[in-house]
């Protein structure tokens, strides 16, 4: 993945800085330019990308040598020196650059364990001439080629073996011996590379401990395995706490979050309460809100107490009587229950409630939810009628005031007895009893008032 990675970039500065036009009206216009040429030895040993094109003066571009299977990559040569790969390349001048590979024929095994790569760099090397005696002469060479002050390649053509350093000096045998430049011991450094979501463990083999990258010296064959595991997500937890009334649902709610992973908080305020907005970890007023989970996290909902309503209650009376109100306010909150007693005056009666109020129940309870106007009703009672009947024994009349077909209930009624000539009262009876004349009568019912009267008689006294 990383060499697909830069092999696209590449090709992007390629296409950015290389590209010519024909039309060669626009010359003067252009900015200067200079080349880049590669070259890989051993020839098909590995590629250098890019390996050719014009770029503009004083840009920078990147180069890497990407060796064939069974090679791997020595140094830079030519106008890049070194062992980076990749590494950076500033056009001051023509550049012709080349990558030295040399053939893996170091006994180095490796082995993956788990997703990802281990990239190899020989640092260093002992050579060494092997012959296989046949018929003829022989040039032997031998000894140490640090790679970080020179390089040495050998050749052989015809029967003859050229060793040539990096200064360009040559030395030739001519044999005819099967003759093999071969490696005493090799230094290699190993960088593990752990693919996407896995990480590097450690080293087993013939290279122990997690050290990355790490150096081996190979004199003989080894056996190394890079040990790659998955990554384990770093894990947060999330707490919330509530100041007021009201509740935080949480989705997904879980005891532990991977990083980067997204929370959806959701405020709901209790009746009479409002959400205000978070603390904490979490700001704003925003609700659901998410939070990524990337640490730890503490939120905190902030409820408040809403003000309540206020409402007024207006009472009014029809008729004779009183209202009382219990509690007497002059304003009352949102939900507030008020009751209502209504009282009448003598000689009336409560009908019942008008208004925000209706019915006739007495006490009656009255939630204020807006405000109210209320009216109790009171209608006078009827009286009681009664009548009054008089009838007359004897001689005589009796006058009744007020004369009246019905009285009222304890309406008061006057009677007077009159005696016609001849005759005298002597008294009431019925509903009204005594001699007592005129006579008075209360009507707290049907009354039945008679009077007698009596003949008077005269005598003769006679004398001799």
């Amino acid at each position: 993945m990383r060499k697909f990675l830069f092999v696209a970039l590449v090709i992007v500065s390629v296409i950015t800085f290389s590209c010519d036009t024909v039309d060669t009206s626009f010359d003067e216009a252009l900015p200067e330019r200079y080349s880049l040429t590669t070259t890989v030895i051993p020839q098909g040993a590995g590629v250098v990308i890019p390996s050719e094109g014009n770029f503009v003066a004083g840009s920078s571009i990147a180069i890497e040598a990407i060796p064939n299977e069974g090679y791997v990559f020595r140094n830079w040569g030519g106008d890049l020196t070194g062992t980076i790969n990749p590494r950076s390349v500033l056009f001051t001048r023509d550049r012709n650059i080349e990558a030295l590979f040399l053939f893996r024929d170091y006994p180095l095994n490796i082995e993956i364990v788990g997703m990802g790569t281990v990239d190899e760099e020989v640092i260093s090397q002992t050579e060494q001439s092997r012959t296989e005696f046949g018929t003829g002469t022989m040039l032997p060479v031998s000894g140490d080629n640090d790679l970080n002050s020179g390089s040495m390649l050998a050749t052989e053509t015809s029967g003859v073996k050229t060793l040539k350093n990096s200064d360009g000096d040559t030395q030739n045998s001519q044999n005819t011996a099967s003759e093999s430049a071969q490696f005493a011991s090799v230094t290699i450094r190993l960088t593990a590379q752990p693919d996407s979501g896995w990480v590097f463990s450690r080293w087993e083999g013939d290279l122990t401990g997690s050290a990355n990258p790490e150096t081996i010296v190979v004199d003989e064959e080894k056996n190394v395995t890079a040990v790659f595991v998955q990554d384990q997500p770093d894990m947060y937890t999330l707490a919330v706490q509530v100041t007021g009334e009201g509740s935080v649902s949480v989705n997904p709610e879980k005891d532990q979050y991977e990083s980067g992973e997204e929370v959806e908080l959701t405020a709901t305020a209790s009746s009479g309460w409002s959400f205000t907005g978070w603390q904490g970890d979490l700001s704003g007023s925003t609700n659901p809100a998410t939070l990524v989970m990337n640490s730890d996290k503490s939120v905190t909902a902030v409820f408040v107490q809403d003000e309540p309503d206020m409402y007024t209650l207006a009472v009014q009376v029809t008729g004779q009587g009183s209202v009382i109100v219990v509690p007497q306010k002059n304003q009352y909150e949102s939900g507030e229950q008020v009751i209502l007693t209504a009282t009448a005056a003598s000689g009336w009666r409560f009908t019942g409630w008008q208004g925000d109020l209706s019915g006739n129940t007495n006490p009656a309870t009255l939630v204020m939810n807006s405000n109210k106007n209320v009216t109790a009703v009171f209608v006078q009672d009827e009286p009681n009628m009664y009548t009054l009947a008089v009838q007359v024994t004897g001689q005589g009349s009796v006058s009744v005031n007020p004369q009246k077909d019905q009285y009222e209930s304890d309406e008061q009624v006057v009677l007077n007895a009159t005696a016609a000539s001849g005759w005298s009262f002597t008294g009431w009876q019925g509903d009204l009893s005594g001699s007592t004349n005129p006579a008075t009568l209360v009507m707290n019912s049907d009354k039945n008032a008679g009077d007698e009267f009596r003949q008077e008689r005269y005598g003769c006294i006679c004398s001799g």
